[in-house]
C-alpha cells in the first residue's frame, strides 16, 4: 500500500506484559512506529480514558493507519461504537482489527444500540487472518470440506466463542499432524499392542524425540487450515488472507499471502478494494501551500544609517588623532614616537572603519555586479587595514626590542620600519590577488530557513527567508592569509612581552600593545561565533560584526594615542621629557650601545634647553 506511518494499539494481559515490551524493544522496526499498550482487565471507565488518550495521540501525530488489537470483544465493540457514533466519520483513516470481532458484530446485526453492523462500511476496516482451506478441497483423511468443518465446529461451540474458534482449525490440524507422525512411527518400528512397552523402554527419550521429530518433518498433507508441510526452519508457512468489510453479512477476501516451493512470499489479489472515501487514503494529511512568500533578508536602512553614524564618529576620532600627530610631529615627545609610523597605524584604522559601511551596502542600493565588487572590498579593506595598523605598531616595538636586547649598537630609523611595513603589505596584496584570480567571487541567493503559518488542518502559508552572498569555489589562500595575520599577532605578543620592562614611554608601547592584542583576539573569536551561529540573520550578524570591528579600531587607536595626547597637554613645549631616569631604573642590563644612546639623548636635551634660553 505504500504506507509507512503506522500506529499500533495493543491490548495485553498481565502475563504478556514483559514479553510484549521485550518484543517492542528488540524489533528495530518498532522504533519507527507509534505504539500504545493498555491492560486487558481495565474497567470500562479506565478503558474509555485510555482509548481517548489513544485517539488524541492519533490526531496529534497525524496517524492515518491504525492497527488495533482487542482480545476482549466487549471492548472492541465499545471502541467501534464510539468511532461510528461520531457526527462525522473520518474516511481517511484505515483500521486493522481482529476478524473475530467483526464476525461477532455481523452475526448480531448491530454494533450497539442504534448503529447497525452495516455502518462498518462507512470506514475502512481490514482484518488479516489465516483462512480455511478452499471450499472444493477436502481434508485428505477425513473427507470433509473446510466449510463443513466450520459448520460442525460452530454447532459444537454453539457459535458463542468466536475468539477461540479462530484457533480451532490449527488445533484440529495439529492433532492430525501428531497422529500421522505417530502412525508412521508405529509402522516403521513394527509396534503392536504386545511389544509396545518393550520397544519404548529400549529407546531413550532423546532417541524417541529425534525419530519422532524426523517423522514430523516428513508431514505433507492437506488439512482444514491448508497445506501442512514443514520447511527447513521447522515451520509451516501458513496461507494468510486479508479481509475487508464491504457490506453484507461477512467480510470479503481481497488478497492472499502464500508461499512457493522456495518459501518466497507471494501476494495474490482476489477481489478489488472498496475505499470508504472513494480513494486509497494516505498515511498522513496532505498539506496544501496556498500562499508562499519569499523574503530576502537584507540590512535595514535604519540599521545602516545608525552604524554609519557611529562609524562617522569613530572616523572623526581617528582623524583627530591623525591631525594631532601631524600637528605635533616636531614636539620632542611625539618626534621620539616616530610620527610617520603613527600615521600608518591610523591609516590602517581608517581602512577598517570604511569596511563597516561597505559591509552594510547590498542590492537595495547597487546592482549585483557592483555588489560583487563590494564583497571584495569587504575582504580587502579589513585585511589591508589590519596589516598596516598592526604591522606599523609591531615594527616600532621590534625596534625597541632590537635596541634593548642587542649586545651591539643598533640603529633603526623610520625608513627601515616603513620597509618592514611595505614588505608585509606586499605579501598581503599578493595573496589576495592570487586568491581573487584562483577563485573569483560569484553572487548567489540562498535559502536560510522556512517557516509556516497554519490556516487550518490542510492549508498553510509558507515563508521562505533568503539572503544574498558572495561565494568562491576555494578559500585555501584566504585561510592562509588569515593564518599569516594570526602569526603576526603572536609575533607582536612576543615583542610586547620581551620589552615589557622598558619604561621609556616615548619609545615603547608594550603595555598598550598587550591590551590591543587581547582585545583583537577576543573580538575575533566573537566574530567567528557570530558567523557560525547567527549567520541566518543578516541584520543581527551585520550589527555584531560591525560592533566587533569598531570596538577593535577605537580601543587600539585610543590606547596608542590617548596617552600621547595627555603627555603633550601636560608638557606643551616638551621641557619635562626625561628618558634616562625611566630607562635606567627599569632595564636590568644596559649594554654599551644603550648607554651611548641615552648619553646622546641627554646631550641633545641640554643643547635644546640652552638654545631656548638664548
Amino acid at each position: 500500500m505504500g504506507w509507512g506511518r503506522i500506529s499500533i494499539h495493543l491490548e495485553r494481559s498481565v502475563q504478556d506484559k514483559g514479553l510484549l515490551e521485550t518484543l517492542i524493544e528488540e524489533d528495530p522496526d518498532m522504533s519507527m512506529l507509534h505504539v500504545s499498550i493498555f491492560d486487558t482487565f481495565q474497567n470500562t471507565k479506565d478503558f474509555m480514558r485510555a482509548n481517548n488518550v489513544y485517539m488524541a495521540n492519533l490526531r496529534s501525530l497525524d496517524a492515518k493507519i491504525a492497527v488495533v488489537n482487542y482480545m476482549l470483544q466487549e471492548k472492541g465493540i465499545i471502541f467501534l461504537c464510539e468511532l461510528l457514533s461520531a457526527a462525522k466519520v473520518d474516511t481517511t483513516m484505515v483500521w486493522f482489527l481482529e476478524k473475530f470481532l467483526i464476525d461477532t458484530i455481523l452475526s448480531k446485526g448491530e454494533i450497539c444500540e442504534g448503529i447497525p453492523s452495516s455502518d462498518l462500511a462507512r470506514i475502512n476496516i481490514f482484518s488479516p487472518e489465516q483462512p480455511l482451506a478452499e471450499e472444493e478441497i477436502f481434508h485428505q483423511y477425513m473427507n470433509m470440506t473446510s466449510s463443513e468443518f466450520n459448520l460442525r465446529m460452530e454447532t459444537r461451540i454453539n457459535n458463542t466463542d468466536r475468539f477461540n474458534s479462530i484457533f480451532t482449525t490449527f488445533a484440529y490440524d495439529s492433532v492430525w499432524t501428531g497422529a500421522l507422525a505417530l502412525n508412521k512411527f508405529v509402522t516403521r518400528n513394527n509396534i503392536s499392542s504386545n511389544n509396545f512397552n518393550n520397544i519404548l523402554s529400549s529407546m531413550s527419550r532423546s532417541q524417541w524425540a529425534e525419530e519422532f521429530g524426523e517423522l514430523l518433518m516428513e508431514t505433507d498433507y492437506i488439512g482444514v487450515s491448508g497445506r501442512i508441510k514443514f520447511d527447513e526452519n521447522h515451520q509451516v508457512n501458513p496461507v494468510m488472507a486479508m479481509y475487508q468489510y464491504q457490506g453484507g453479512k461477512e467480510m470479503t477476501i481481497i488478497s492472499k499471502l502464500t508461499f512457493d516451493t522456495n518459501g518466497t512470499a507471494i501476494w495474490i489479489d482476489v477481489a478489488p478494494i472498496k475505499w470508504a472515501g472513494g480513494k486509497k487514503p494516505l498515511d498522513y494529511t496532505p498539506i496544501v501551500v496556498v500562499n508562499q512568500k519569499i523574503t530576502l533578508m537584507q540590512i535595514p536602512r535604519n540599521l545602516l544609517i545608525v552604524m554609519s553614524s557611529i562609524t562617522a564618529v569613530c572616523f572623526s576620532i581617528v582623524l583627530l588623532f591623525l591631525f594631532f600627530n601631524i600637528w605635533n610631529r616636531k614636539h620632542p615627545y611625539i618626534r621620539m614616537t616616530s610620527p610617520t609610523i603613527n600615521n600608518f597605524i591610523l591609516v590602517g584604522c581608517v581602512l577598517m572603519l570604511i569596511s563597516v559601511v561597505t559591509q552594510g551596502i547590498d542590492t537595495q542600493y547597487i546592482t549585483e555586479d557592483i555588489y560583487i565588487v563590494f564583497c571584495q572590498l569587504n575582504l580587502w579593506l579589513p585585511s589591508l587595514g589590519f596589516t598596516i595598523a598592526f604591522g606599523a605598531l609591531f615594527s616600532k616595538t621590534f625596534r625597541v626590542y632590537k635596541i634593548f636586547t642587542s649586545k651591539q649598537k643598533v640603529t633603526m630609523n623610520d625608513n627601515q620600519l616603513m620597509t618592514f611595513i611595505f614588505v608585509m603589505l606586499f605579501f598581503d596584496v599578493l595573496m589576495l590577488i592570487a586568491w581573487q584570480f584562483q577563485s573569483p567571487y560569484h553572487y548567489f541567493i540562498i535559502n536560510m530557513y522556512e517557516d509556516t503559518k497554519p490556516i487550518n488542518a490542510t492549508l498553510i502559508e509558507r515563508y521562505t527567508y533568503q539572503k544574498e552572498i558572495c561565494s568562491a569555489k576555494s578559500n585555501t589562500l584566504l585561510f592562509a592569509n588569515f593564518g599569516v595575520k594570526a602569526l603576526l599577532l603572536i609575533f607582536g605578543s612576543f615583542l610586547a612581552f620581551e620589552t615589557r620592562k622598558v619604561r621609556i614611554a616615548a619609545l615603547n608601547d608594550s603595555q598598550q600593545i598587550g591590551i590591543c592584542v587581547y582585545n583583537t583576539i577576543v573580538m575575533t573569536l566573537i566574530g567567528v561565533l557570530v558567523t557560525l551561529f547567527i549567520d541566518n540573520n543578516p541584520p543581527i550578524s551585520y550589527f555584531l560584526l560591525s560592533f566587533v570591528e569598531i570596538f577593535s579600531v577605537v580601543t587600539t587607536s585610543c590606547l596608542i594615542f590617548g596617552s600621547k595626547i595627555v603627555l603633550v597637554i601636560r608638557d606643551p613645549k616638551g621641557e619635562k621629557v626625561n628618558i634616562r631616569t625611566s630607562a635606567t631604573t627599569q632595564v636590568t642590563t644596559i649594554t654599551q650601545g644603550q648607554k651611548e644612546l641615552m648619553e646622546k639623548i641627554a646631550k641633545l636635551e641640554s643643547e635644546n634647553k640652552a638654545l631656548r634660553n638664548e
